[in-house]
């Protein structure tokens, strides 16, 4: 057989966009947001992923070209996700910086809401399920606690100390997406 080129990259994207065309319509969740959000960013703006199911949800789809992604995976990435991204935003104010967190890693670093160098080029997306949804793949120690585990690590009152965290630090909070039935 005779190679030329990118054959096999070629195949490989043929493949790929064969198996895109078959997955059904997502359900509401983290992937279907990704699905749904990731070709609104715009060119030459920044993408923060917390760590596990947004960076592997979101890396299921093609970022636009032009767009930078990140992630901290630094103390099992539910530290600092949210300072990095304000960190960067402030290095590079002509930039506009999009971060996707999870309830629970919000709260691990909602610390960084009382700077009062916050930048105005962030845009966060909190995806709230009330739920450490990591908790529960089955490979995980604590998937044995079902559906106590909810009592012992979800940010059950995420709403409410969302709704105060933010609204104290003088950060607009807008409602987000809503898939209709």
């Amino acid at each position: 057989m005779e190679r030329k080129g990118n054959n096999c990259f070629e195949e490989w994207s043929r493949e790929l966009a064969r198996l895109r065309a078959e997955i059904p319509e997502l359900p509401f969740s983290n992937v279907w947001m990704a699905q749904q959000t990731l070709p609104l960013i715009p060119e030459n703006s920044a993408l923060y992923l917390g760590i596990l199911n947004s960076l592997r949800s979101w890396n299921f789809f093609d970022k636009p070209d032009g767009v930078e992604a990140y992630a901290n995976t630094g103390g099992f990435g539910i530290d600092g996700g949210i300072s990095s991204l304000a960190g960067a935003a402030l290095a590079s104010p002509e930039k506009l910086f999009f971060g996707i967190t999870g309830d629970l890693a919000f709260f691990y670093d909602m610390n960084i809401f009382g700077n009062r160098h916050f930048a105005s080029n962030i845009r966060l997306l909190l995806i709230n399920n009330g739920r450490g949804t990591e908790f529960r793949n089955y490979s995980h120690p604590a998937a044995r606690f079902g559906e106590k585990a909810d009592a012992f690590m979800a940010a059950g009152r995420a709403k409410k100390l969302t709704r105060k965290a933010l609204g104290e630090s003088g950060v607009r909070m807008v409602k987000g997406l809503i898939k209709k039935k």
